[in-house]
Parts: structure tokens; C-alpha cells; sequence
């Protein structure tokens, strides 16, 4: 019955088969905004307009350099070995150590990279490696250490 209507006899309608999507142009929502300054640079005419397109393509284009490279120093503080930061930064584990994890990211974000933040969002890509971390066992107290010393000068 339609929503609770018990006087409704009606069969609900069989399950829709889609196609299978053949030739996706689809961008992964982190690299939306990204997109979006490339196509309007590529659509406008006006050269004052494409240069200041590019502008802020390079400024997106940084700060993404900028999160990875955090990351990246983050997990080697942690590891203090740049061969176990580079296996931390190319694995990616299945969490159960939780409580480890809820505290690293939430002093990443409060600390670091607050990813509600229009300019941080791609910092959400970079999370798997505090997953990484606490399923290798670095503690949580660890994790935070290392990033107060990273993070220290953004503030």
C-alpha cells in the first residue's frame, strides 16, 4: 500500500533497468570547481577575463599542492621514516581503530584544514592517510603532535 493507504491495491511498479552509462563525461565532486574555472576560461573571449580565470585556476591548483605536501610531512613526522610515509600515503586500509581516527581528524579540521571551507574541500582527499596511520597503530596523541608542528604556521 502507497504510503500507509491500506485501501490501496495497486502493485508497486517493477524496479527501472538503466543503461549502463557508456562514455561518462563526469567529474568527481572534489574536481568540480576546478572544472568549472576551466570551461568558463575556456569559453571566454575576453583576455582580461581569462587571464584572471587562470589566476584563480593556479591558486586552486597551489593549495591542493599545499594539502598533499601537509599530508605528506604530517605522516612522516608521525612514521619518522620517509620509506613507512610513503607506504602510510600509498595504502588504503579499512578503519576500526574509530576513537583514533574521530581525534585525528577532528584536530586536522579545527587545526589544519577546515574542509567546510569552499578553498580546503580537496583536504577531504587526504584523510585516508590519518586512517592509514591509526590502523598502523601511531597514536592519536602522535598524529596531533605531528600535526601541530606542520600545521603550526597557518594560523
Amino acid at each position: 500500500a502507497f504510503q500507509g493507504n491500506v485501501m490501496a491495491t495497486n502493485q508497486p511498479a517493477p524496479p527501472m533497468k538503466l543503461q549502463p552509462i557508456t562514455n561518462p563525461d563526469l567529474t568527481p565532486s572534489p574536481d568540480v570547481p576546478l572544472a568549472i574555472l576551466k570551461r568558463k576560461m575556456m569559453a571566454s573571449n575576453d583576455i582580461r577575463v581569462a587571464r584572471g580565470l587562470l589566476m584563480e585556476i593556479n591558486t586552486h591548483l597551489k593549495v591542493r599542492e599545499m594539502l598533499a605536501e601537509s599530508m605528506r610531512q604530517v605522516v612522516e613526522r608521525v612514521t619518522g621514516n620517509k620509506l613507512k610515509a610513503e607506504e602510510v600515503l600509498n595504502e588504503r586500509a579499512e578503519l576500526s581503530q574509530h576513537q583514533c581516527y574521530k581525534t585525528a581528524v577532528n584536530h586536522y579540521k579545527y587545526n589544519c584544514y577546515n574542509w567546510h571551507k569552499t578553498e580546503y574541500e580537496y583536504a577531504l582527499r587526504h584523510l585516508y592517510a590519518l586512517v592509514n596511520l591509526c590502523e598502523r597503530g601511531y597514536s592519536a596523541d602522535s598524529i596531533q603532535l605531528a600535526m601541530d608542528s606542520v600545521c603550526r604556521f597557518r594560523f
